[in-house]
């Protein structure tokens, strides 16, 4: 028991951050993006309507990508590792995330959300 909970630990670790970070960008994405890209807090607008409606396609455009980038996973898998892959895999999500911070332009957003969809 113990043997599986060593080899168990540092995947919940991993899992537990991974879903928390996953979690915050559904929650915050579209408050973040209509205020600092659409310039709209105002819920009648259409800049605020605009803003709704591009994180859904960025959204679209990170599980679409995701999917695809899914039926290369054995083949890169075997050429870098499991634990590897996995490492960059999270090392591209992170600077997804924070490429977001610094994007003020919607289609520039594509690109951020292309790393979290890696």
């Amino acid at each position: 028991m113990i043997k599986i909970f060593k080899h168990l630990l540092p995947l919940f670790v991993v899992q537990f951050f991974t879903w928390l970070a996953l979690f915050a960008l559904w929650i915050y994405a579209t408050p973040v993006i209509t205020k600092y890209v659409f310039n709209s807090t105002d819920a009648e607008s259409s800049a605020f309507e605009n803003g709704i409606t591009w994180v859904g396609v960025c959204f679209a455009f990170y599980s679409t990508l995701a999917a695809v980038l899914a039926f290369a996973i054995p083949r890169l898998g075997a050429r870098f590792g499991k634990y590897k892959l996995h490492a960059m895999a999270l090392l591209m999500g992170s600077v997804g995330l924070l490429l977001m911070y610094f994007i003020k332009n919607q289609y520039l957003l594509l690109l951020s959300f292309a790393f979290i969809g890696i």
